[in-house]
């Protein structure tokens, strides 16, 4: 069973819940498109993200790119531990658009 989902959680928001891994990310980004697609400005929260891997890094990474060619602008919010760490270890960290879980 695929255990990820993302959800509008108010204007501008979506609350990314779940594992993102290798088994997750696909459907993810398919559930994703619709969300974003009207949205000129969205945060995706990922305070309910359980575990992650490089998976889910590459999984930013794309929404990211998306957003940008599209004219969109696109932030995270509450990276786990473990993505953090993925994208220092890949330099990384400064591609990703961060803000606080209040902005």
């Amino acid at each position: 069973m695929i255990d990820a989902r993302i959800d509008a959680a108010g204007e501008g928001r979506l609350l990314l819940s779940g594992d993102l891994d290798f088994a997750t990310v696909g459907d993810l980004l398919q559930q994703a498109r619709p969300l974003l697609a009207d949205r000129p400005s969205t945060v995706i929260d990922l305070a309910d993200v359980r575990r992650a891997n490089s998976a889910g890094l590459a999984l930013l990474l794309e929404w990211l790119a998306e957003a940008r060619r599209e004219g969109r602008e696109l932030k995270f919010a509450n990276l786990p531990p473990s993505l953090t760490a993925i994208a220092e270890l890949s330099h990384l960290t400064a591609l990703l658009p961060l803000t606080t879980s209040d902005s």
